[in-house]
């Protein structure tokens, strides 16, 4: 069986403990996992280059790739997974950073809101999704977890539109 690829992208410093937590999480479910970090240390919460850095996942092999820049960490944006054409899956908040990725990638096939309880690390901090919701579902998705599983099924005119108009 191939290895699953799972790249993480966030606005995390490079010293930042949180990527290596994100990185034990998916470590910790699916352990053959291969990581590509395509990048951190984006600036804070910025999402216009957060989605122009996700545009980059083409270039990546198909995988689950995962971005935390996320100013609505703890407030009521929701945490969404997006299967896109190529066969891809984005993850990450619904604040528009994903949205530039789908087009590269072939365009929107489905998405889904992640509500699973039994899919997050527990308890949830309000702080730090990037480790307790978005890599553990990244790595449920490389270990065959199917997207309905997560949660309730949205369509694409139900995300938040992407930062910029070109996308």
């Amino acid at each position: 069986m191939k290895k699953p690829i799972i790249s993480l992208t966030s606005d995390f410093g490079v010293q930042s403990q949180g990527i290596g937590n994100m990185e034990g999480v998916i470590l910790g479910i699916v352990p053959d996992a291969s990581i590509i970090h395509l990048m951190h240390g984006i600036p804070d919460f910025d999402i216009r280059i957060g989605a122009r850095t996700m545009e980059s996942v083409q270039y990546l092999p198909v995988g689950f790739h995962v971005c935390v820049v996320d100013p609505g960490v703890g407030s009521s944006r929701r945490a969404i997974i997006i299967k896109v054409k190529r066969g891809d899956y984005l993850v990450g908040p619904d604040n528009g950073v994903l949205i530039p990725a789908i087009s590269v990638l072939g365009g929107f096939e489905k998405a889904a809101e992640i509500t699973n309880p039994k899919l997050m690390i527990q308890p949830v901090s309000p702080i730090f999704h990037g480790r307790h919701i978005f890599a553990p579902a990244a790595a449920h998705l490389a270990n065959g977890i199917v997207i309905d599983e997560f949660g309730p099924t949205l369509g694409f005119n139900e995300l938040v539109p992407a930062p910029y108009q070109e996308a």
